[in-house]
């Protein structure tokens, strides 16, 4: 038996070379975090919510509850870029927290809007990607939104807003 001819040397090469690029982008496919990350937030529950801006106007959104989720960390970590621009995040907790969040996987800037247990509003801190910093709120908070940079400017969050529970 003798070498390989030419021509199936060069499909076993090609072959194994595809069969190595499959595995590799597979397995990134597989575990990338942003698409995973993206898919639990795009599966979280929707919701109404009514808040009362600053200029007294009263804005009515569509959230997704993130209450359920682990609250020292931004739900909006590893998420894509299109469902950040699009999704708006509410989360409760049952008492005031102060805990600190972590926002160190962010891919886009974000904000995250707070609020005391009575739904007034405490706070907004906008957060960049690559941030390392564990970020806790001056004072306890109930509620919070994420969303999109420049969220609350184009609702006018602002203090004076509440929520209307």
């Amino acid at each position: 038996m003798g070498a390989p001819e030419p021509g199936r040397r060069t499909c076993a090469v090609v072959g194994v070379l595809v069969l190595a690029v499959v595995v590799v982008v597979g397995g990134f496919w597989l575990f990338d975090d942003s698409r995973t990350a993206s898919q639990a937030v795009a599966a979280l529950p929707e919701q109404a919510l009514r808040l009362q801006n600053a200029e007294g106007a009263v804005v009515e959104l569509t959230v997704r509850n993130a209450s359920s989720l682990e609250r020292s960390h931004c739900a909006f970590n590893c998420v894509r870029e299109d469902v950040v621009q699009s999704t708006v995040l509410f989360s409760a907790t049952p008492f005031a927290a102060s805990a600190p969040i972590t926002v160190e996987r962010l891919q886009v800037p974000i904000e995250m809007i707070f609020f005391c247990g009575a739904g007034e509003f405490l706070e907004m801190r906008r957060f960049e990607p690559g941030e390392k910093e564990l970020y806790a709120p001056e004072r306890g908070y109930r509620y919070h939104l994420e969303a999109k940079d420049g969220f609350s400017a184009e609702f006018g969050i602002a203090p004076g807003s509440s929520l209307l529970l």
